[in-house]
């Protein structure tokens, strides 16, 4: 637990097959349910530390944003509670988004919901290509081949972020290259 910094159950630790670091790879979860989904919302919506846009265009209009808020809540109604919790408003209540909140809305409504509504599409395609890569990376199964594909994925998609967004948050340029993938 020292080494890795990994904690889990004390009984779990006693079952000597169990390797803690494949177990909970990558901190998925902290880095990009909890720190580059909801820094992305921040920026896409202007609340990212007071920063504008400089010379690009990703930043969404807000009336569309309120809308996506009630859409999202909507949406959730008719999906079993098994497949996600209750999702609030977006737009009002960010707070009360968990990383399973972020993960769900980005990987499944974030897709319907933000087509065609950044001035320019790059940023859509973008959001895409990362959504793409959280789908792969969360598979209970990798081939070799599909690692080599996340990890230069995953630095393709960090060199497009910092184009399009060049003069953007330095906290949203995060150390996911250095990534250690295990097969």
């Amino acid at each position: 637990m020292k080494q890795y910094g990994i904690w889990g159950s004390p009984a779990l630790h006693r079952v000597g097959s169990l390797n803690f670091t494949i177990c909970a790879p990558l901190e998925w979860m902290h880095l990009l349910l909890k720190n580059v989904i909801p820094g992305l919302m921040n920026l896409w919506t202007g609340r990212f530390k007071d920063l504008d846009e400089g010379t690009d265009n990703y930043k969404l209009v807000p009336h569309i944003w309120e809308e996506f808020g009630q859409e999202t809540v909507n949406a959730v109604k008719t999906i079993p509670s098994s497949f996600v919790c209750v999702l609030g408003n977006i737009a009002e209540n960010r707070s009360s988004f968990t990383a399973e909140s972020w993960g769900f809305w980005f990987i499944y409504l974030a897709l319907i919901l933000l087509k065609n509504h950044f001035l320019d599409n790059k940023y859509y395609v973008h959001m895409c290509k990362l959504v793409r890569l959280m789908k792969t990376s969360i598979k209970l199964e990798l081939t070799t081949s599909e690692v080599d594909e996340l990890k230069e994925g995953f630095v393709q998609w960090v060199k497009e972020y910092e184009e399009c967004v060049p003069y953007g948050p330095s906290q949203l340029k995060f150390a996911i290259t250095d990534m250690y993938f295990d097969v």
